[in-house]
Formats: structure tokens, C-alpha cells, sequence
């Protein structure tokens, strides 16, 4: 069980890899463990909506907001 205090940056793609995901999503969303609903990319939550993507990648991190936006796909 993770500490409630951890914090996920969590990025989300479409079945091709693409940005259309990203656009529904708002790019990148930050949330407490307990808020995701799943963690094996079917589904991710987003202020009270499911949405579906094919992945996404998950970087733990503490006391801080990490937004990598140097990804190439963006």
C-alpha cells in the first residue's frame, strides 16, 4: 500500500500512440494513488470520467510535481 502522500504523474496515449488521449485528458493528470482506477491501461480516471487508452506511464514521485514534457509523441 502506498502512502497517501505520494503523488503519480501519470501519461496517458490512445491505442496508436498518439495525442488524441491527451486532448481528452488534458495532456497530463496528477493524482493520489487511491484515485486511480485501474493500473494496467484499460482505463484511467479524470475528475469522476473514465477514459480509454491503450497504456500509460507512471513515475512516483514525492513532495513534487513532475510534468516531463520532452517526450518526442507530444
Amino acid at each position: 500500500m502506498m502512502p497517501n502522500a505520494d503523488l503519480y504523474a501519470i501519461i496517458v496515449l490512445d491505442s496508436y500512440g498518439n495525442t488524441a488521449s491527451f486532448s481528452a485528458l488534458n495532456g497530463v493528470g496528477v493524482y493520489a494513488p487511491e484515485v486511480l482506477n485501474t493500473i494496467d491501461g484499460k482505463y484511467v480516471e479524470m475528475n469522476g470520467t473514465s477514459m480509454a487508452a491503450s497504456y500509460f506511464i507512471v513515475t512516483q514521485v514525492y513532495n513534487q510535481l513532475i510534468l516531463n514534457t520532452q517526450l518526442s509523441h507530444l
